[in-house]
């Protein structure tokens, strides 16, 4: 899976929106609505569905399996939001991504493949909206990962208040250098 546009590389998780005209609070509203609606939304403790993956470890491209649930909770406290997760730990800032549209293919050597995610149109029909116009988190920040550092960053579309999906991108340095992709639900 790679991502068109600045570099990055976003999904979308096959059977997230299992339900069909999944109704979201954050279709189409004005900039003004949807802040006053965010911040009450994604606030809270959250389940967290890694699922399939794919990695190019020293060069060589890899399939990763999905993992266990694990739990993260978004808190809003003092300055700003903050994202903390038992999956790695530590606590990481959370802000609004404003940026152009993000776009996704299956890359030809991806051990993913066609069925395994949805499209950015096929989410869409799903919401009932262009997915593009709900709002979009981002966080970034860095873990010690098998004797290296993992620099991560995390793109989330926020569907609604019970249901945010998308990506984490991680970049490994140390013994082994790479990058690797996974697919996230978050749910309440």
């Amino acid at each position: 899976m790679t991502w068109i546009g600045n570099g990055l590389w976003v999904g979308v998780l096959t059977g997230l929106l299992a339900a069909p005209a999944l109704a979201t609070e954050f279709c189409d509203l004005s900039e003004g609505d949807t802040e006053a609606l965010l911040e009450d939304a994604i606030v809270g403790t959250w389940k967290v569905e890694s699922t399939a993956g794919k990695a190019v470890i020293n060069g060589k491209p890899m399939f990763i399996p999905p993992r266990s649930l694990s739990d993260a909770k978004i808190d809003a406290e003092g300055i700003g939001w903050r994202i903390t997760s038992t999956d790695i730990g530590g606590e990481y800032p959370v802000t609004r991504y404003v940026g152009e549209n993000w776009r996704y293919e299956i890359a030809k050597d991806s051990p993913l493949e066609d069925g395994d995610i949805l499209t950015i149109e096929e989410i869409s029909v799903l919401i009932g909206c262009d997915v593009q116009t709900v709002p979009r988190l981002h966080a970034t920040g860095s873990y010690p990962e098998n004797g290296g550092t993992v620099d991560f960053d995390l793109f989330l579309f926020v569907i609604s208040d019970e249901l945010m999906q998308g990506v984490t991108v991680g970049r490994l340095s140390g013994p082994a250098t790479g990058a690797a992709i996974r697919q996230l639900v978050f749910s309440k």
